[in-house]
């Protein structure tokens, strides 16, 4: 199977990172991100620098951008208020979307220290699959129309016939 992807100018990879009211004790977060062998660290800020942002809403953001790639490996380090660092996440994660690809993580606090987990983006992600599947919906949707229609024409012509 032969695949052919577009070629675009660059991807915008989102990250965003909201913290429980229950961890007070983070002073940075920081990603460390390798897309397509480039390795990256970025520090995430909740100062409503980015479009997206609200200042101090416990929610940090950061982006990066680069060549588009289908996963990328996302290292996610806190820094507590005893300058002690926390891996909150480490993995690889889907990048599938060729313009902007928006990750989310909810960082909280339990007996085993801070940590982060993947969440449920709300705002703008990666939405290959639906995009993937339009023209089949598309194809049904005229294929079903036509069919109707024929129908239609076949009783109407029928009943004019027997006239």
């Amino acid at each position: 199977m032969l695949w052919v992807r577009t070629a675009h100018a660059e991807q915008t990879v989102l990250l965003e990172v909201a913290v429980d009211a229950s961890v007070t004790e983070l002073l940075r977060l920081d990603a460390e991100i390798d897309r397509l062998g480039t390795a990256s660290t970025l520090q995430l800020t909740d100062d409503g620098r980015h479009a997206e942002d609200r200042a101090h809403d416990n929610v940090f953001l950061g982006k990066v951008t680069g060549a588009p790639a289908n996963a990328a490996n996302v290292r996610l380090v806190g820094t507590d208020s005893d300058w002690k660092e926390w891996v909150l996440f480490e993995g690889v994660v889907r990048t599938d979307d060729v313009h902007l690809v928006k990750i989310d993580w909810l960082v909280v606090s339990d007996d085993n220290g801070i940590r982060a987990q993947r969440i449920a983006g709300t705002g703008p992600s990666s939405n290959n699959a639906m995009v993937a599947g339009m023209p089949l919906v598309v194809t049904f949707g005229w294929g079903l129309f036509v069919l109707c229609f024929v129908g239609w024409l076949v009783v109407y012509g029928s009943r004019r016939g027997r006239r």
